[in-house]
Order: structure tokens, then C-alpha cells, then sequence
């Protein structure tokens, strides 16, 4: 089953593994946790009290004894390359939650640190250990369904919509070192960091709402991490219009949206959930939540918490693109994956 989670800190130190992160299912307190690396078991850890975790959920049973650590003799084997590193959390002896990510060693090696305050706007925490291993985690869920489709090797020019200060877009011209790689925003200041520390990556800040100047036909593939997740169901419509002109005939935008696991999971008020859940069953979408995450960037009443039912989002942005799949929970365990395929 996947687990809801994160993985913290992964790095290579003397010859050793180290991992650090939390996950948890809807069993009662995990009792430990097994580590698998490409799935071989590697470790076997007891779960450790993570008191931030419930903290930020008290209702969630199980959540006490989130998290786990594993220091792993590794002598850097087999981590140049691509790996797959999974935490799977066990409950009086059986697999209860799994999380996973891509990993390969020395990722963000050499790669400018943004300042605090734009780490935090862009993921929710200052850490820099978390920022760099959620960006490869989310870069590797990206790749995964991008190859399931087609092959890297076409892409020659990629657009990271909604970059922030770069997050997954530096990690991109790392991995993608023969394509063109954009990224945009409507946040001016990290747009202004990252054209100063992320060439030769081009940036541009972009309205609240389209049309771009970006010339027609020009990507091959977009990414989008939590941008669809925080738009209105007409400002989701007037985007997917962009990124269709934007994009060549047959090429892809993977879009991340909150599906109804993370509509049940988030940390609204009983009242919201209430009021998300009747929105998704009267209507499939619930749009009138407002999130003040970006307030100060944003104008009030445009960032919103956006929830829809993989239902909705096929029939609604079919308009727009094939809809070739929703991936459900694929991104960290929480948001759904959206693969499209431009017509033509």
C-alpha cells in the first residue's frame, strides 16, 4: 500500500548510507520499518516517535511512531546510477505502507542553496537537506511517467512551470544536459534569483493568468508541481490553453493536481474537509478554499486550495489534451500525476 510521507535527508558519508524520513498508513503505531534499495532489503529499523509529525495531524492514528533512520554500508555501490530507495513501515509483522524515491549519489552536488524564505515558499520548510532530497524525489516521479510514455532523449527543450526558485529545475539541466530548459513563475523575486544563479536555464516572470510571451511550439515537455492544485477550475482551463500552444504536436505536459486522497488527508478544519468533500461529490471539483501560502505574491482570492476526482479531471481537461492517464498518489504518496499528450 502507499504510504504518506517523506524522506528528510538522503546522503552519502563515509562509505554509509544515511536516510531519515517518516511515513505512516492508516494502521494503528507502526512498529518498524524495513529499507530496500531497487527492492533488495538493506536494513530494519524500529519506528521512532516523531513528535513534529503528529503534531501537524493529531487525529492521524499511527502517527506517533512515524519515523525511521537507517545508516547503511553502501561504499558508494551502485549509487552513481539511478536507484530506487523504498521505506516500508510494518505493523506486528506485516507491510502496512510503502514510500519511495530516485536517488542517485551526489545529486545536488555543486548546485546554488536558495535563500530561506524562497525554500520555504516553494516547499513548506527551510530545511535544506528536505529541499534537496524532495526535489529529486519529485524530479524522479516526473521522469517515471514521462518514460512510460516516451523517451528522454526527445525532449529538447522543457518548460518548468511554476519553478519557484528552481527547485526541480536545476535538477532538470542536470539530468536533461541536452535540452533547453525554461522555467516561469508569478513570484518576480525567485524568477530574479534564479536568472542570477541557475544559467544557463532561462527564467521568465509570468501573469497571474495567460497568455505568455513564450513563441508557439516550442516544448517538447512541461512540468508542473503543484501549480494545478491551487488554481480555479477556470484559471486550470485558461493554462491548459497556454501549455497547449506552447507545446509541439504529440509532446507532453505532466501536471500534479490534489486527487481525493489528499481532498480526505489535508490539514483543514473538519468544517473545510466537510465543505471539500461535498464539493467533490456534488460536482467532482472543489475550488473555493483559499490558501494563504503565497499571500504577498499572490493576490488574495487567486491561490487557492484546489481538490477533483480523477473523474472530473479526465472528462474537464480532455478539451484540451489526450488525457493519457492519472497517476493516483504518484507524486510523494499525496498528489496525482496528470500525463497529457498534445493532439495532432
Amino acid at each position: 500500500m502507499k504510504g504518506f510521507g517523506c524522506f528528510d535527508f538522503i546522503d552519502v558519508r563515509d562509505g554509509r548510507l544515511e536516510i531519515t524520513g517518516w511515513s505512516s498508513g492508516p494502521a494503528a503505531s507502526i512498529d518498524e520499518f524495513r529499507i530496500e534499495l531497487d527492492g533488495v532489503p538493506v536494513a530494519s529499523t524500529g519506528a521512532l516517535e516523531r513528535p513534529d509529525v503528529l503534531a501537524a495531524a493529531p487525529a492521524r492514528t499511527g502517527w506517533s511512531t512515524a519515523g525511521f533512520e537507517a545508516s547503511i554500508a553502501c561504499e558508494g555501490a551502485g549509487l552513481s546510477d539511478w536507484v530506487r530507495i523504498a521505506a516500508i513501515a510494518r505493523c506486528q509483522g506485516a507491510d502496512v505502507a510503502t514510500i519511495d524515491t530516485a536517488y542517485v549519489r551526489d545529486f545536488a552536488a555543486g548546485l546554488p542553496l536558495p535563500p530561506a524564505r524562497l525554500r520555504e515558499r516553494i516547499c513548506g520548510s527551510e530545511s535544506e537537506p528536505y529541499y534537496w532530497t524532495s526535489a529529486v524525489r519529485s524530479l524522479g516521479e516526473f521522469l517515471d511517467a514521462y518514460r512510460a510514455h516516451a523517451d528522454l532523449a526527445s525532449v529538447r527543450a522543457l518548460l518548468d512551470w511554476g519553478c519557484g526558485c528552481g527547485r526541480l529545475t536545476s535538477l532538470s539541466a542536470r539530468f536533461l544536459p541536452h535540452a533547453a530548459i525554461h522555467g516561469c513563475d508569478i513570484d518576480e523575486e525567485a524568477i530574479a534569483w534564479c536568472r542570477e544563479h541557475l544559467a544557463p536555464s532561462r527564467f521568465r516572470a509570468i501573469p497571474l493568468r495567460p497568455p505568455t510571451d513564450y513563441e508557439d511550439t516550442f516544448l517538447d515537455l512541461v512540468l508542473g508541481y503543484s501549480v494545478c492544485s491551487h488554481l480555479s477550475r477556470a484559471d486550470q482551463h485558461a493554462w491548459l490553453e497556454e501549455l497547449e500552444r506552447l507545446l509541439v504536436p504529440g509532446g507532453l505536459a505532466l501536471l500534479s493536481v490534489h486527487g481525493t486522497f489528499a481532498a480526505g488527508s489535508h490539514h483543514h478544519s473538519p468544517e473545510t474537509r466537510a465543505v471539500i468533500a461535498e464539493d467533490l461529490a456534488r460536482e467532482g471539483i472543489s475550488d473555493r478554499v483559499p490558501d494563504v501560502r503565497l499571500d504577498g505574491v499572490a493576490p488574495e482570492g487567486y491561490y487557492l486550495g484546489v481538490f477533483q476526482t480523477p473523474e472530473w479531471t479526465r472528462e474537464h481537461w480532455s478539451r484540451h489534451f489526450e488525457v493519457l492517464e492519472v497517476r493516483e498518489r504518484a507524486m510523494a504518496g499525496y498528489q496525482d500525476l496528470v500525463v497529457l499528450k498534445k493532439r495532432g
